[in-house]
């Protein structure tokens, strides 16, 4: 039997559908022993790292998840990654889009996409995303739990005096999508009046919406197999889908389609992917371009047409019971977790002993930016606690730097200033052998003939492994050294593509230290994290009740879990 493991944050939804709802299957099928722990918790972690064969991670961003991983993959075991949304370009004009698009959440899930064994994802465009970043994917047709309708419900006939519907979501939109949906539902609602009500799933009305009365909220319901029974004993008759016209929007998995075909529901979704690829129009869905007339008029088409809510509905169902099958779905996990427990490990993490070693960075900053230096060394010690920075220095302060008390692993000269070039050949010469030098030019967008010169002096007298530069650069600097690697990013340091983008100038940094010295992933110390009080929540008592209810409530699920209870 396969000892499989799991590490979630917390019981959301993608969690249930694509990780839990199976795994469960195949452990009472006696395939599998399972384990759940939170991601963020070390306790006991090597327990149960000895104990499991298979780990499987979903969404992971957190440093210390990637931890957990390093040390998986230090004992040899195989890693599963299971991602359904596209965080790389997740858009930053709300709070949960900032927060994923933060470098360090950002370089922790290229990390996991480079060395797990394989990757499961549900779209195509994220299928390329992980082959871009030396990753395995395993392309997953996810699933609508039929198991979980009450069969009378189902076939109940729905009243026909009001016509109910859904817009199935309980986290904040995009605000441009929401503006084009909520004005289309405001148009409707008011000409329709008693006849329809729209349900939303939330503690506060749109502000487009607050004056009418066909608008219901209703209360979220956390555990999702009980929402899915919520949601169809509600009788909707119509369902809608909004999607924007942008890569992350577009990377998303069909959900909304599986639950309101599932639910014998006729949904109306944007015309674009991923329902493009599964809805055929008038047949088991509507598609609308993105447009206020657009909604409104899809809206009206089915509200006027009982017969082609009809038709949409069965039609629907029907390729939901027959494509999007549970079981189906839980056979291919089954598969994957055989198939990578045959594989030898192609990650060269397996082969880390010196959990306990550290990596010495000396940083020489010859350039004004020293904010950017400042972010990047913090961005660092947060990523890898085995990294020590043994000096900072500014040759604009102080140019006596011919000796260092402490010889580097790494020794990073930010060099947009090549007036130092002699000091920085004469630091180099009596540096280790063994110490990896690398130079990066910057924000320079363009390098003067006086400057290469320097650039190609340097190169000829030290020996330089690696040269980052903008990408603007890369052209001329490319062929200076056979021995030299030159990677390029893109944006400035200064840009927000540099702490939001895999492949700003921070990243390109982090992926040469972290990923050719993993070890230094292992923490110094034992990491934990406190249930109750921090001092900011003071200032918001509502907030901590809400907050600590909520932990409280993931904290019994995790302990049932732990403890055989598989209540979802």
């Amino acid at each position: 039997m396969t000892n499989v493991l799991v590490f979630i944050s917390n019981f959301i939804p993608s969690n249930i559908i694509s990780i839990l709802k199976p795994l469960k299957k195949l452990e009472n099928d006696g395939v599998i022993s399972l384990r759940v722990r939170p991601e963020k918790n070390i306790l006991h972690l090597q327990k149960d790292v000895n104990w499991c064969h298979v780990a499987f991670f979903s969404r992971s961003q957190s440093s210390l998840s990637l931890r957990a991983m390093v040390k998986l993959k230090a004992a040899n075991k195989k890693i599963i990654y299971d991602i359904d949304d596209n965080f790389f370009e997740i858009p930053l004009n709300t709070i949960l889009g900032q927060h994923h698009r933060y470098i360090t959440h950002l370089f922790v899930q290229k990390l996991f996409y480079q060395y797990s064994d394989l990757v499961h994802l549900y779209n195509p465009i994220l299928n390329s995303q992980v082959i871009e970043h030396s990753g395995t994917p395993k392309f997953m047709k996810s699933y609508f739990d039929k198991s979980l309708l009450n069969t009378k419900s189902h076939i109940q006939k729905r009243p026909s005096n009001v016509i109910k519907i859904a817009y199935a979501t309980g986290r904040i939109d995009d605000p441009r999508l929401e503006n084009i949906i909520f004005s289309a539902i405001k148009i409707i609602a008011e000409k329709y009046k008693k006849n329809v009500e729209f349900h939303f799933w939330g503690a506060h009305k749109h502000p487009y919406l607050k004056k009418l009365s066909n608008i219901i909220l209703n209360k979220p319901i956390l555990e999702y197999d009980r929402f899915i029974q919520s949601f169809q004993n509600h009788h909707f008759s119509i369902g809608l889908a909004p999607v924007l016209d942008e890569v992350f929007f577009q990377s998303k998995t069909n959900n909304k389609y599986r639950e309101y075909g599932g639910c014998s529901i006729a949904g109306i979704y944007s015309d674009l992917q991923p329902y493009r690829e599964c809805v055929r129009h008038q047949y088991n869905g509507i598609l609308v371009e993105n447009t206020i007339a657009d909604w409104v008029n899809g809206m009206k088409t089915l509200i006027d047409s009982e017969n082609l809510r009809k038709i949409i509905s069965v039609n629907a169902c029907k390729d939901i019971f027959e494509n999007y099958s549970f079981e189906k779905f839980t056979k291919e996990i089954e598969e994957s977790i055989n198939t990578i427990k045959e594989q030898t490990s192609s990650s060269l993490l397996h082969t880390i002993t010196k959990q306990e070693k550290h990596t010495s960075v000396t940083i020489f900053n010859l350039e004004d930016n020293v904010q950017f230096v400042a972010d990047y060394i913090h961005i660092l010690k947060e990523l890898a606690p085995n990294i020590s920075l043994q000096s900072f220095y500014n040759l604009h302060v102080e140019e006596k730097i011919y000796f260092l008390q402490n010889q580097p692993d790494y020794l990073l000269i930010m060099l947009a200033n090549f007036s130092y070039s002699a000091t920085i050949i004469d630091l180099c010469l009596n540096l280790s052998k063994d110490t990896i030098i690398i130079i990066d030019l910057g924000d320079l967008t363009h390098i003067r003939k006086k400057q290469l010169r320097k650039l190609d002096e340097i190169l000829n007298k030290i020996s330089i492994k690696y040269i980052l530069c903008n990408e603007s650069l890369f052209p001329e600097v490319k062929d200076l050294s056979e021995t030299t690697l030159v990677n390029f990013f893109q944006g400035k340091s200064h840009s927000i593509d540099n702490l939001y983008s895999i492949k700003g100038r921070t990243a390109a940094l982090l992926s040469i230290i972290i990923e050719k010295e993993p070890h230094c992933l292992f923490p110094k110390t034992p990491n934990f994290t406190f249930l109750f009080f921090k001092k900011s929540y003071l200032l918001h008592m509502n907030m901590i009740w809400n907050t600590q209810i909520n932990r409280l409530k993931q904290v019994y699920k995790f302990i049932t879990w732990r403890l055989g209870g598989r209540k979802l």
